[in-house]
């Protein structure tokens, strides 16, 4: 039974991987290069890159992820604030950085992750919650 268990959970993974769309919004003057190679070593399929003031149709995406790994204390989050509060319905919002932020009525579509080592699991559990 546990091995059973095990092979439906790796399938899972798998299929949200393949089939799940995500997009990475970056800020300008961070760079992508950790992104880009952490989601094609870890066998994502469908991920696109976007500066966030050149962001475009995100309602064709499962889940929005926040690159801001390098971002300063006390930084300004109202693009962010807009994305999300523009985002469809079951769409589920990510933010990889140091500076964890508030946004009480999107608790239940926004997750975090404030350090490389958290990364992988986060997101997966959080599009996993979506599915």
């Amino acid at each position: 039974m546990k091995i059973a268990s095990i092979t439906v959970y790796c399938n899972e993974e798998f299929r949200l991987k393949e089939e799940k769309a995500i997009l990475v919004i970056s800020k300008t003057g961070n760079d992508d290069t950790f992104m880009k190679s952490f989601f094609k070593g870890m066998g994502f399929g469908d991920v696109n890159y976007s500066r966030i003031d050149k962001v475009k149709n995100i309602n064709r995406y499962d889940l929005i992820l926040f690159n801001n790994e390098k971002e300063e204390k006390n930084a300004d989050h109202s693009l962010e604030f807009d994305i999300v509060s523009k985002t469809k319905a079951d769409a589920v919002c990510f933010y990889f950085g140091s500076n964890k932020f508030e946004l009480d009525e999107y608790k239940n579509k926004l997750n975090f992750a404030n350090s490389r080592v958290q990364l992988y699991g986060n997101l997966i559990n959080s599009l996993r919650w979506k599915n």
